[in-house]
């Protein structure tokens, strides 16, 4: 497994931590002080030329291989997962409807479904919003090194 080292701004102690733990607190060994690793430290884990688009490739390949160096795979799992469980409620809410009215039932299940939905979608283009801010800001700093 892969790991970011950095120091501890309190103490200058080198920390240690598993890459996959990059954005949760870590106690310092030295010091007990709760740090972050920087965002800096995200480099050593990612491939340097993640940012680079060739010529040969379409921006589509480009973010996917974005998305899979990203720290956010695990929320893109999560947001598939809430949205099929949201899916499979409002369906079930909306079969109770149309044993009543069958003109609500089905439109609990349109809308509901339209709205889960477009909420999926707004949270994975705010996903890849980040990521390519990340890339870009990635790039500046090895262009300016």
């Amino acid at each position: 497994m892969k790991t970011i080292k950095f120091e501890c701004p309190k103490c200058s102690q080198h920390i240690e931590v598993a890459a996959d733990k990059f954005d949760v607190p870590v106690s310092c060994p030295a010091c007990n002080y709760f740090v972050t690793p920087p965002a800096d430290a995200l480099n050593q884990i990612l491939s340097p030329d993640i940012a680079i688009r060739t010529d040969d490739q379409t921006p589509l390949e480009f973010i996917e291989a974005v998305r899979a160096q990203s720290c956010y795979s695990h929320l893109r799992g999560l947001i598939d997962l809430f949205s099929l469980l949201a899916v499979v409620v409002i369906i079930i809410d909306g079969l109770f409807y149309i044993a009543d009215k069958a003109i609500v039932g089905v439109a609990v299940i349109v809308i509901g479904c339209f709205i889960v939905v477009a909420g999926r979608q707004s949270a994975l283009l705010l996903i890849d919003i980040a990521d390519t801010l990340i890339e870009q800001n990635r790039k500046k700093n090895r262009e300016s090194r």
